[in-house]
């Protein structure tokens, strides 16, 4: 952009890249990875030296005239969203036979590897294929933040409910393809949903991989799998819901207590806490 001067596409960049980089970028659309990839960015660096110029045009933050361009929310039906799934019998086969551990330790970098774009409502009809769901647990000290989810939700049978797991389908555009050897990179994409459901008035502090969830009673459980991570805050980071319409009541509950709060009842929340709590006592 520097040597251009001007704002530009992903496409163009995508391009410019090729020619002086031919070997570096690949796949039948590079200029969707390079577009994911700067507004991730743009979204959830505050250090970012980037801004949008427009609707798919990217600019330096440094070029003080031209206008910072806002997008708005996507209104699309969460149903009709293209999102990433992994054909069920190849994802299986990832899984640690662990029975000690309700967080299996499986690589970010296999399972992206294995992903395929498939339509969420065709997704919901088959236990065939496992939806990824990017899970995060937000801490501030010894507290962690839960929510109690709104009759907005679709999911009918989640309404009212409370959780400590902040998260949402991983899109088609979450698949960096051109950077799936670079785990920080790789990392950036998955957080895409973290920074759509919560603002944080501090950048976070600090993340760790806690591992896959994946249980297997029931349908439901076996069509998603979570892909959990741990957000330290500082203890003055204000947080607030990107998302209100589908998260209510957000507040801070003691750690130390959590196990006797109504975010018990919620399954993934239960076995992420446990885990959790698993982890802490044998770090003592």
């Amino acid at each position: 952009m520097s040597e251009v001067n001007r704002p530009m596409s992903g496409k163009e960049i995508a391009s410019l890249v090729q020619e002086s980089y031919p070997d570096l970028i690949g796949g039948m659309t590079p200029w969707k990875t390079v577009g994911a990839r700067l507004a991730s960015d743009i979204k959830g660096n505050p250090d970012s030296i980037f801004v949008r110029a427009g609707r798919g045009s990217y600019a330096l933050k440094e070029w003080e005239d031209v206008p910072q361009f806002t997008v708005k929310p996507r209104k699309v039906n969460p149903l009709e969203e293209n999102i990433l799934v992994v054909p069920r019998p190849e994802f299986l086969p990832f899984l640690p036979q662990d029975s000690g551990h309700y967080l299996r330790t499986v690589s970010l970098k296999t399972i992206m590897h294995h992903s395929v774009t498939m339509r969420r409502l065709d997704a919901e009809k088959t236990d065939k294929f496992v939806q990824l769901i990017p899970s995060f647990i937000i801490f501030k000290s010894d507290e962690v933040l839960s929510y109690k989810r709104t009759k907005k939700s679709p999911e009918s049978r989640l309404h009212e409910t409370h959780s400590i797991i902040f998260g949402g389908h991983l899109q088609e555009e979450d698949n960096p393809t051109l950077f799936q050897e670079d785990p920080e990179i790789m990392t950036d994409f998955i957080f895409r949903e973290l920074y759509e459901e919560l603002t944080f008035s501090d950048p976070i502090r600090n993340h760790s991989f806690c591992g896959i969830l994946y249980l297997q009673k029931t349908k439901f459980e076996r069509q998603h799998a979570g892909i959990v991570f741990a957000i330290e805050i500082g203890d003055d980071t204000n947080v607030a819901s990107g998302e209100p319409g589908y998260h209510s009541n957000l507040e801070f509950l003691n750690w130390d207590e959590i196990e006797d709060s109504s975010v018990m009842q919620d399954t993934w929340s239960n076995q992420c806490i446990q885990h959790l709590k698993q982890s802490d006592q044998s770090h003592e």
